[in-house]
């Protein structure tokens, strides 16, 4: 006959609980702009697209957070779309997730002059430091002057240039 010791059944409740609680949740949520967030944020981030594929090294950075979250802007050329800030959900944040993100969609070509286009992507947000929003731009994508080839886009420092504008 099978026996298991308490230690070990509580580890089972658990790990069972754990499951249940990944199974009917995501992994990020919708969620208001954390204090300081909120505004108008400008700034520039390092393209790692390799410089025999794309000549711009720089990508602009512009994005408008509102408190409840809703947030606007663009990625070079391109607009994003209406969207949303989201934070990761309370399991995420037990196993050490802090960051938020944005996925967005994106109107237009980020670097119009070299026809770079991708039609969606991720802003992660890790946080701020001495007033400035530290973030970073992921992206797979179309094809780029015959290439497939992700983006990513590193160091982006945003400075607040306004409060919230919506």
């Amino acid at each position: 006959m099978l026996r298991i010791n308490t230690l070990t059944a509580l580890k089972l409740m658990l790990f069972a609980l754990i499951l249940i609680g990944l199974a009917g949740c995501t992994a990020y949520k919708p969620a208001p702009a954390p204090t300081g967030f909120e505004g108008s944020w400008l700034g520039l981030g390092k393209n790692q697209i390799p410089n025999t594929l794309v000549n711009q090294r720089e990508i602009g950075f512009m994005l408008m957070l509102n408190a409840q979250g809703k947030v606007k802007g663009y990625i070079g050329d391109a607009v994003i779309n209406d969207t949303v800030l989201l934070k990761p959900n309370w399991l995420m944040s037990l196993f050490g997730k802090k960051e938020y993100k944005i996925n967005c969609t994106l109107k237009g070509q980020i670097i119009q002059r070299e026809n770079i286009s991708r039609p969606s992507g991720t802003i992660v947000i890790t946080g701020l430091d001495k007033g400035e929003l530290l973030c970073s731009f992921l992206s797979s994508g179309p094809k780029d002057n015959t290439r497939n080839q992700a983006m990513s886009v590193t160091d982006i420092r945003l400075k607040k240039v306004a409060e919230a504008p919506f």
